[in-house]
């Protein structure tokens, strides 16, 4: 009798000490998941943009990975500093939603005639993109972290 109490109260000390690894590992599926995200939305602004000036590598490396205080999500976005108009934020946002194409004033000297005969810039989306992929992400992570934490209690 006095073994099998042993053995609840060690599997007991497992189960607490597991709890307590519950912050960091939900950070570290997260982290795992946030390196995900960036990598396949620097693939998608590679695959949806052109090259035009290096554009596209600029732009694929202002987006970072950030993973909330408590651990508790993971973002890809611009990077933070600095804001305002020609801000990586801005341009990306920009890039992401579309923008409207400057029409010329008509009181240049020479009577410039604009080869561009659009109104408004079709936004790449490489976030909507990336997102229909976060399900299937999420549970490969998932399914990795579970594998982890049976060996760690099996005490593998």
């Amino acid at each position: 009798m006095a073994q099998g109490v042993n053995g609840l109260r060690q599997f007991a000390d497992r189960c607490d000490a597991e709890v307590k690894r519950k912050r960091a590992d939900q950070r570290a599926l997260h982290e795992r998941l946030g390196a995900r995200m960036q990598t396949e939305v620097h693939g998608k602004i590679a695959g949806m943009m052109n090259n035009a000036h290096g554009g596209r590598d600029k732009v694929a490396s202002w987006q970072k990975t950030y993973i909330g205080s408590g651990g508790g999500y993971a973002a890809v976005r611009p990077v933070s500093p600095p804001t305002g108009k020609g801000s990586p934020g801005a341009i990306t946002n920009a890039i992401v939603s579309g923008h409207a194409i400057r029409r010329p004033s008509g009181r240049a000297k020479r009577g410039y005639k604009p080869d561009i005969h659009v109104l408004r810039v079709n936004g790449i989306n490489f976030y909507d993109a990336v997102r229909s992929e976060l399900p299937d992400m999420l549970q490969a992570e998932v399914e990795r972290w579970g594998d982890e934490m049976a060996a760690r209690l099996e005490g593998r």
